[in-house]
């Protein structure tokens, strides 16, 4: 048992309470640096891991040690370098330095933990000061944590602010005009998936069968279509309110700020108002993206994304080897998830009632590849991640991997999405009008932040498809934007004086979404 109580402890000194303090620093700072893609609850639960981690650590050294103050430095040392692991991890592997070894992960491990335990040994050794230290480490700590909470805090008021500002800016634009026989409207955004001749240049993959059985389901495929935008919540965010970014209400702020107020706009957009002035339902469909969440919508199919984008964030911080039985569970909920989406947007072409505004986001073909050609359900042999572009060749990608993995995920979706349009033209109670997207092309050749090392004619052509009464079909062209496709809707189904704007497509580097570098004309693979 321990000799000092912590009773006895208060009487010489600071009572220490900063193993707590350097134990969520990094879990809340890596929230603070993505407030817009994390939902608040995602962070619960790994603060309450660590904490009671942190508590049992602590309690160990104690026993170890009995002095609790010694036993506090050693225990915030070791927490930190625990979240420490993959800065250390990266320093080696850049370094070129001889112990690391991919293939032999233990060998950094072996390291980084020589060295956690020799810095809590060293910062706790000079008993005379520990009472200094433990002071010191308090203050260090509540301004840490302080700064973090500070941070998300201020992050969160000034999305919401600004918002709500946009959205009283939208508001004032949205008019309606008296309908007769409304249809469905299903608008179905695919992750990433990109124009037929791009498939075939790049990846060797033929779509036209595809867009052969699109015609013959009354569609009208675009094969000159381009994105407007190359990030999906900036053309997304572009296409649902009728209108170029540019020209609508800036966020300001950082990076993550701007893409708060964009996943607003998303949810509560100028197309979801409109429908609902004319009595639709709106409905959302999400596959994962913790972005788009679509929480306004009248009723939500989404579904249990597994382990969150963060907490996977949260881990590759950390030395904990992802087991191959838990990855591959994550990958399974993946693949599950998006097969589910299919079947509810089956689901929703059975219902009657009002008409419905169905606003799908589906991730994919965007990586990770969880789908063979066949459909059936394959696991990527590395972490869990959403990477896609340079980041994807950062975290170990190879350009073969991404490539097969593509196709099979396009050829794998393609079934998917034509037994889905078959359910809901079979089964529909009225006109559907079906507007199928890319909101970008694949990205095999993205440099995430630098335009003159990005292959724009893989990212930018995208497949553009629809389906709809005569009117809205004789007024697409070749070479639609996302802009475009949903001004033609609110002009040919709901009467609104939204003539087509001019085609234009833009790069931004993902640390400044709002950094716009226009690409002039027309750009092929």
């Amino acid at each position: 048992m321990p000799e000092e109580t912590l009773e006895g402890a208060t009487k010489r000194g600071p009572v220490p309470f900063h193993p707590f303090l350097f134990a969520l620093h990094p879990v809340l700072s890596l929230y603070a640096a993505n407030v817009s893609l994390v939902p608040f609850q995602d962070t619960l639960l790994p603060v309450a891991w660590t904490v009671g981690a942190v508590a049992c650590l602590w309690g160990l050294c104690w026993g170890l040690l009995r002095d609790i103050r010694r036993a506090a430095i050693v225990a915030s040392v070791l927490a930190y370098f625990f979240f420490l692991y993959d800065g250390f991890y990266r320093l080696a592997r850049n370094l070129d330095l001889v112990w690391y070894d991919a293939e032999r992960p233990w060998m950094g491990q072996a390291v980084w933990c020589v060295a956690a335990l020799m810095a809590a040994f060293l910062v706790s050794r000079p008993r005379r000061a520990v009472p200094m230290i433990t002071l010191f480490m308090n203050v260090t700590g509540c301004a840490m944590v302080g700064l973090a909470g500070y941070s998300a805090i201020s992050s969160q008021l000034s999305i919401a602010q600004q918002l709500q500002a946009a959205q009283a800016q939208l508001a004032r634009k949205a008019t309606a005009v008296a309908g007769e026989e409304l249809p469905d409207i299903y608008y179905i955004v695919l992750d990433g998936y990109g124009r037929s001749d791009v498939l075939k240049e790049l990846y060797g993959l033929d779509n036209e069968p595809f867009l052969s059985a699109l015609r013959a389901r009354g569609f009208f495929v675009a094969d000159r279509a381009q994105t407007n935008y190359v990030q999906t919540e900036l053309s997304i965010a572009s296409s649902t309110n009728f209108d170029y970014l540019q020209d609508l209400p800036k966020p300001s702020g950082s990076g993550e700020d701007m893409r708060g107020i964009l996943d607003g706009m998303i949810d509560d957009s100028r197309f979801s108002r409109l429908v609902k002035q004319f009595g639709y339902q709106y409905v959302g469909v999400a596959t994962g993206f913790p972005a788009l969440r679509f929480s306004s919508a009248d009723v939500t199919y989404s579904g249990d994304s597994g382990q969150s984008l963060y907490l996977s964030a949260l881990l590759e911080k950390t030395p904990i080897q992802t087991p191959g039985q838990f990855r591959n569970s994550m990958f399974q909920v993946r693949y599950d998830l998006l097969k589910d989406s299919f079947v509810n947007l089956k689901r929703l072409g059975e219902q009657t009632g009002p008409p419905r505004f169905v606003m799908a986001h589906v991730l994919a073909p965007h990586p990770p590849f969880v789908f063979k050609e066949d459909g059936t359900f394959t696991a990527p042999k590395r972490a869990f991640a959403y990477y896609d572009g340079s980041d994807f060749m950062i975290s170990g990608g190879t350009q073969e991997e991404y490539a097969s993995g593509y196709a099979a995920q396009v050829k794998a979706l393609n079934r998917m999405l034509l037994q889905t349009i078959d359910a809901i033209l079979a089964n529909g109670d009225r006109e559907a009008v079906i507007l199928l997207q890319g909101d970008h092309g694949p990205k095999l050749g993205l440099d995430q932040n630098l335009i003159e090392k990005t292959d724009l004619g893989e990212v930018l052509p995208i497949l553009l498809a629809a389906r709809g009464p005569d009117p809205l079909k004789s007024e697409l062209l070749p070479d639609m934007t996302p802009v475009n496709l949903t001004r033609t809707v609110a002009r040919t189904i709901f009467g609104q004086s939204m003539e087509p704007l001019p085609n234009r497509s833009y790069y931004s580097p993902w640390l400044y979404p709002y950094r716009f570098e226009e690409v002039k004309g027309e750009v092929k693979p």
